[in-house]
């Protein structure tokens, strides 16, 4: 028989669905999903020469600076949640899309399955839409929305948001881990990356996949311990910088309502 689930009681934020592996065996689980290699206690990572003599402080300062001065951004990406409790397994995974431009355009949106939150800012106008709420949600700041996106989307509107726009998303920054050191570099998937790991304030290890060409962020693996279970995130990026983005890529493009009104645009709102 299975034992009663561990994580009965347990949200990061509001979940319309969950994905739950039971493994009775205590196999780890197999490939992440939409990342290269399998699980962190399998997977091979393919190290690489390095090219250069950068410290881990040396080459976080430059990925900050990246961030704080491009003129556009634009990534899509998965995140992957997996909750380890003795012989159960949980995971949730989220897509998400980000789009930004200088100084004030930007739109963040996550998915898990069928249920999506999206982000819109423009200037002083901030909006929110959540398919577990109705309608759009006026949002006070950029900093408001985009920390009632965390839950939803399991951190990641809050990361680089952050490093793009420090002055107006408060909270921890990737910027601020502690314990910095170079691991050797590797590729992901077919970029060549840096590879540095640190802690955040309460130790929980992290390992930062950098490329080493444009600076921007490619992975980021996290292990978090809790008191009856622990978490493993894995965050993957596909990033763009400095691209010219359509108007459209700023939509807030929320679905059309059982009124059967069409899509509604941000610069409609």
């Amino acid at each position: 028989m299975m034992n009663a689930n561990p994580f009965n009681g347990y949200c990061l934020g509001p979940r319309t669905m969950r994905r739950t592996i039971a493994i009775l065996s205590g196999i780890w689980l197999g490939c992440i999903l939409a990342t290269p290699g399998c699980g962190r206690d399998h997977e091979k990572i393919a190290e690489i020469p390095p090219t250069d003599l950068l410290l881990a402080k040396e080459i976080f300062d430059r990925v900050v600076q990246t961030y704080g001065e491009c003129d556009t951004y634009r990534d899509t990406g998965i995140m992957t949640r997996t909750f380890l409790a003795g012989e159960n397994v949980q995971e949730e995974a989220q897509t998400f899309s980000t789009a930004f431009e200088r100084p004030y355009r930007f739109r963040f949106e996550c998915r898990e399955a069928e249920n999506r939150y999206i982000v819109y800012a423009d200037a002083a106008t901030v909006r929110a839409w959540w398919d577990a709420r109705e309608g759009i949600q006026p949002m006070s700041s950029l900093d408001e929305a985009i920390a009632r996106a965390v839950g939803p989307s399991n951190g990641a509107s809050h990361t680089i948001p952050r490093l793009l726009l420090p002055e107006r998303i408060r909270g921890r920054s990737l910027a601020e881990l502690l314990s910095l050191e170079r691991l050797s570099d590797a590729m992901l998937e077919d970029v060549p990356c840096y590879r540095v790991t640190g802690a955040d304030r309460s130790g929980a290890p992290y390992v930062v996949w950098i490329d080493r060409a444009s600076f921007l962020v490619r992975r980021i693996d996290e292990e978090h311990a809790f008191s009856e279970f622990n978490t493993t995130d894995r965050t993957v990026y596909y990033p763009e910088l400095n691209a010219e983005l359509p108007d459209d890529a700023f939509h807030l493009n929320v679905p059309a309502s059982e009124t059967g009104r069409k899509e509604i645009t941000a610069r409609a709102q």
